[in-house]
C-alpha cells in the first residue's frame, strides 16, 4: 500500500497533519487539490490572513505581495469599487464623493495630546470595513471581472472550466491561441444508471452508506460535510459558524483550520444565485423539478475531460490509474470510480483495493493527468535580470501507453510549458522550462519582462493548473547620486524605480524610509518621486538606503562641492 505507508511515515517524520488527517475514506473530500471547498461567510481579519497574510495554502492563487503593499499601491487610481469601496469616500469633507485614492479614504488621524502628536487610528487592518459579506450575497472574489465573465478556470485551474455568460454554454482556454476559449466537449448519449447525480441518486449504492448519509453514485458521495449536514448559520454574537473543520497545509509548512461545506453550499456561497444567475448551473427544467440531466448542466464545468484526469501524486511517484491509495482523486483506485459511477443495479459494489492490487491499470495514466501547481521558490523578483525559479506542483509531466490500431505501442510523455500572463493586458508569454519532472519544474524569467503583476500557470496539453501570482518589481537603479555641499548636505538621487512616496514617507507603516549609512533620516525630505529623491541631512553622508513598497538598495554617494 505504497501512498499509505508514505503518508504515515511523512506524518510521523514531519509531525504535520495535513494529509495524515484527510477524510479517508470521505465526506469530506480530500483537500490536497485545489482551492478549499468552502464559503466565504466565516469572515474576518484572521480568516482573510489565511490567505492574504503572505502565508496562503498551498495552491491558492492569492497575489504574494504584502496585503498592506496591495492597498498603498492604490494611492492616485481611479475609485471604481472593483471589488469594494473604501470606509471614507469623502475624505476631505467637501460634500463630494472622492473619484481617486488618497491616503485618508482609508486612514483617519487623531491628535493624541500624551505625545503631541498626529497618529493613526488603528481600524483600517479590519477587512470588513470594506469587505463584508452577508449570506446570499456575492464574495468578494466572485465580484471580479473573472468571475462575472465566467472565467472559472482563471482561478481554478483546469479543475473547473468556465460558462459563455451570453449562451450559457461550457468553455475552456484554446490552447493553441492564448486568451480565447473554446467549448467544452459534453456527452449527447443517454443518461444510465452509471450516470453520476448531483445528490439523491434514486438507485446509487445503497448497499454502501457513508458518514453523511449518502451512497456512491453521487457527487456529495465525497463532496460533502462529514455528516452531510452542519449547515452555515448565524450565532447570537453576529459571527457565522458550521460546515467540517479540516486541516490544510500553508506555504511555510504549518497547518490551519478550513472549515468545509456541502457541494450545494459551496455553489451558493459564491452569491451568483443572488444576482438573478441560477441558470448559470440549473436549466429551467431542472429548476421546476427534474433532476435526471442534471449531470449534463453540471459537465458545463466539470466535463469528463476534467473529471477523468483528477488525482492527487500523493507521493511524487507520478499516477497510475487503478493503482493508487483510494479517495485522493477520480482515477486512482476502483473506489473513485465507485464513487461517482455506483449504482444498486450491478452484482456487487466495487470497494477500495490494494495499491498494490494487480486490478488496476497495468500502465501509466492515459491522457494529460491535470496539473496542479503548488509553490514557487519566489513570486516576487525585481525587473531587469534573468531570474530562475522553480515551481512545485503534481503531474507537470506524465507519460502515456499509446496502443495504434495498426502498429506497436509506444510510450508518450506529456511534458508542460509555462505561461506567464499579465493580470492587467492578458498578453500571454510563453516559456520553456529548462528542467521538467512529475512535481518540479524550473524556468527562467528573462530580464527584459516588463514590470507588473503576472499569473503564473503550467500548461499540458489541453489541461492547465492554478494560477500563481508572479510580481515583476521595478528595480531601483541611479544615474546620479550624490551630496551637493554648496547647499548644506543635500542629497539628490537621479533615476528609476524609487516609486512615489512622498504622501507616505514619515507614516508609521507606510514602509518607506531614506537613512543614511547610520540609519540617521534627513533633516527635511523635499521630494520623493519615482525617478527623482532630494533630502537634507545634518551631516554629509556616505550612501543612504531608499526602502519602499517593494524592498531596499543602498546607493554610495559622490560629493559635489
Amino acid at each position: 500500500m505504497k501512498i499509505l505507508k508514505h503518508l504515515i511515515a511523512f506524518a510521523l517524520t514531519l509531525g504535520i497533519s495535513s494529509m495524515a488527517a484527510a477524510a479517508v475514506p470521505p465526506p469530506p473530500v480530500n483537500q490536497n487539490i485545489g482551492i478549499p471547498d468552502t464559503v466565504f461567510a466565516l469572515q474576518g481579519p484572521a480568516v482573510c490572513n489565511n490567505c492574504h497574510g503572505g502565508n496562503a495554502p498551498t495552491g491558492v492563487p492569492v497575489d504574494p505581495t504584502l496585503n498592506e503593499d496591495r492597498h498603498h499601491k492604490k494611492i492616485g487610481e481611479p475609485i471604481d469599487g472593483q471589488p469594494d469601496f473604501p470606509p471614507f469616500r469623502d475624505a476631505d469633507g467637501d460634500g463630494v464623493v472622492d473619484t481617486t485614492f488618497t491616503c485618508y479614504n482609508c486612514h483617519i488621524l487623531d491628535f493624541n495630546p500624551d505625545t503631541g502628536r498626529q497618529e493613526l487610528r488603528q481600524n483600517f487592518r479590519n477587512c470588513m470595513n470594506c469587505h463584508a459579506w452577508e449570506p446570499g450575497a456575492t464574495s468578494v472574489h466572485h465580484k471580479t471581472e473573472r468571475a462575472q465573465q465566467g472565467n472559472c478556470f482563471q482561478c481554478h485551474g483546469g479543475i473547473v472550466r468556465g460558462l459563455d455568460v451570453d449562451t450559457l454554454e461550457g468553455k475552456m482556454p484554446d490552447i493553441n491561441n492564448p486568451g480565447e476559449t473554446v467549448p467544452v466537449r459534453i456527452t449527447d448519449y443517454s443518461t444510465s444508471m452509471i450516470t453520476p447525480w448531483r445528490s439523491g441518486k434514486p438507485d446509487g449504492d445503497d448497499r454502501i452508506v457513508n458518514s453523511a448519509g449518502t451512497s456512491p453514485g453521487n457527487c456529495n458521495f465525497c463532496h460533502n460535510t462529514a455528516d452531510g449536514n452542519s449547515p452555515l448559520f448565524l450565532n447570537d454574537d453576529g459571527t457565522y459558524s458550521g460546515g467540517t473543520p479540516e486541516s490544510f497545509t500553508l506555504k511555510d509548512g504549518t497547518t490551519t483550520m478550513i472549515n468545509i461545506f456541502t457541494n450545494m453550499e459551496n455553489h451558493h456561497g459564491t452569491g451568483f444565485a443572488d444576482e438573478g444567475k441560477c441558470f448559470w448551473c440549473h436549466t429551467p427544467n431542472q429548476l421546476g423539478g427534474s433532476v435526471k440531466d442534471e449531470i449534463k448542466s453540471c459537465q458545463r464545468c466539470h466535463d469528463i475531460d476534467t473529471l477523468h484526469n483528477i488525482e492527487f501524486d500523493a507521493v511524487g511517484d507520478g499516477i497510475q490509474p487503478g493503482q493508487e491509495e483510494a479517495y485522493f482523486g477520480h482515477i486512482g483506485n476502483v473506489a473513485n470510480c465507485w464513487g461517482c459511477h455506483g449504482n444498486n443495479k450491478s452484482e456487487a459494489s466495487l470497494t477500495v483495493q490494494s495499491a498494490d492490487s494487480d486490478l488496476g491499470s497495468p500502465s501509466s495514466a492515459t491522457s494529460a493527468i491535470i496539473p496542479t501547481l503548488s509553490s514557487l521558490s519566489t513570486q516576487s523578483i525585481p525587473n531587469g535580470t534573468d531570474t530562475v525559479i522553480t515551481a512545485t506542483g503534481t503531474s507537470f509531466a506524465n507519460t502515456v501507453r499509446v496502443t495504434p490500431r495498426n502498429g506497436e505501442p509506444y510510450d508518450h510523455t506529456y511534458t508542460s510549458k509555462v505561461m506567464l500572463v499579465d493580470r492587467e493586458t492578458e498578453s500571454t508569454t510563453i516559456i520553456e522550462p529548462t528542467s521538467i519532472d512529475s512535481t518540479t519544474l524550473t524556468f527562467t524569467v528573462p530580464a527584459t519582462m516588463p514590470t507588473g503583476s503576472y499569473d503564473v500557470v503550467i500548461q499540458k496539453a489541453f489541461q492547465h493548473t492554478n494560477p500563481l501570482n508572479l510580481v515583476i518589481t521595478p528595480s531601483m537603479v541611479t544615474s546620479h547620486s550624490f551630496v551637493y555641499t554648496p547647499y548644506g548636505s543635500l542629497v539628490v538621487l537621479i533615476g528609476t524605480g524609487f516609486t512615489d512616496s512622498m504622501n507616505m514617507y514619515g507614516v508609521a507603516g507606510g514602509k518607506t524610509e531614506f537613512v543614511d549609512q547610520n540609519g540617521n533620516p534627513p533633516v527635511r525630505m523635499y521630494l520623493w518621486k519615482d525617478n527623482f529623491i532630494v533630502a537634507h541631512f545634518s551631516e554629509d553622508p556616505e550612501s543612504v538606503t531608499v526602502t519602499n513598497i517593494y524592498g531596499e538598495e543602498t546607493f554610495t554617494l559622490d560629493k559635489m562641492e
